[in-house]
C-alpha cells in the first residue's frame, strides 16, 4: 500500500509525528510514502526522508500543480489541503490501494488490512463524519439528497488506478469551479460531491474523531482506546 500526505512548514512537526507513528505500527504494509510539501525547507524535507530512507519520498512544491491551476484563486491560502485532489495523479498508479492521512493524526495500530481491502468499483473508502447533526444543512448546501452518507476526508483510501484513469482530479477541479462558494468544507465537500454517497464505509477506528464538546465532557473514550488512527479534529 502507498500512503501520501500534504503539509507545510506550520504543520511539519505534526507531520513528522504522524509519519513516525505510521512506520512504527505498519511498516510491513507500506511500499511507499509520499509527502507533498508546500514551500518546505531542505532541512525539513531531509528530516522526513531520514525517518525511513528509501520509503519516504518528499515532493517539494513551489508552485501549484498544473491540474490545480484553474482553482488557484480558491486554494492559494491552503494549498496542502487542496493537494489531495491532484496528488493521486502525481504518484504512479498500480494495483495497490493509496491511502491519504491528515497530518493531525496518530497511527496507533497496524493498518495493514487496508492494503488488502477490495474496493471493487468504489472510488473512495472512508469513515463517516461524526457531525451528523450538521449533515442535513451540509447536504442541502451541496445540493445532495437528504440522508446522503457524508464522510470525513482526514483519512481516505483511494482506488488509485480508477482515480487516475477516470480523470477524477480534473472532475474535482471542474466541480470546484462550478460553484466554489458552496464549498464551505473545502476539498472534503468536493470529494463528497463527486461520489454523492457512493463510497465504501470503513470502521470508525480508522478515523477516530469526535467533537470538541464530546471530548470536553470526557465522552467517547472507548472510540479512541481501540483506534487504528486517531484524528485530532476540533479545538480540543
Amino acid at each position: 500500500m502507498k500512503v501520501f500526505c500534504a503539509t507545510d512548514t506550520n504543520y511539519a512537526e505534526l507531520t513528522h509525528v504522524m509519519l513516525y507513528s505510521l512506520i512504527a505500527n505498519s511498516r510491513s504494509a507500506l511500499s511507499q510514502i509520499h509527502v507533498f510539501g508546500w514551500n518546505l525547507s531542505e532541512q525539513i524535507s531531509k528530516n522526513f526522508e531520514e525517518l525511513a530512507p528509501g520509503l519516504i519520498f518528499v515532493h517539494r512544491l513551489r508552485d501549484v500543480p498544473n491540474i490545480l491551476e484553474p482553482i488557484r484563486f480558491r486554494i492559494i491560502d491552503m494549498v496542502p489541503t487542496w493537494l489531495r485532489l491532484a496528488a493521486p495523479d502525481l504518484i504512479p498508479a498500480d494495483d495497490e490501494n493509496l491511502l491519504y492521512i491528515d497530518c493531525d493524526c496518530i497511527v496507533d495500530r497496524d493498518i495493514g488490512e487496508l492494503a488488502a481491502l477490495d474496493m471493487g468499483t468504489k472510488l473512495f473508502a472512508a469513515v463517516a463524519d461524526f457531525a451528523e447533526a450538521k449533515h442535513p444543512a451540509w447536504l442541502e448546501r451541496l445540493g445532495l439528497p437528504p440522508g446522503t452518507p457524508y464522510f470525513n476526508a482526514g483519512v481516505m483510501l483511494f482506488n488509485h488506478r480508477l482515480y487516475q484513469t477516470g480523470g477524477w482530479s480534473l472532475r474535482a477541479v471542474e466541480t470546484t469551479l462550478a460553484d466554489p462558494l458552496r464549498l464551505k468544507l473545502h476539498d472534503q465537500d468536493v470529494f463528497n460531491l463527486l461520489v454523492a454517497g457512493d463510497w465504501l464505509r470503513l470502521p470508525n477506528s480508522f478515523n477516530a474523531h469526535a467533537s470538541s464538546a464530546l471530548t470536553k465532557r470526557g465522552d467517547g473514550s472507548e472510540l479512541f482506546e481501540d483506534a487504528h488512527i486517531i484524528h485530532y479534529v476540533g479545538k480540543r
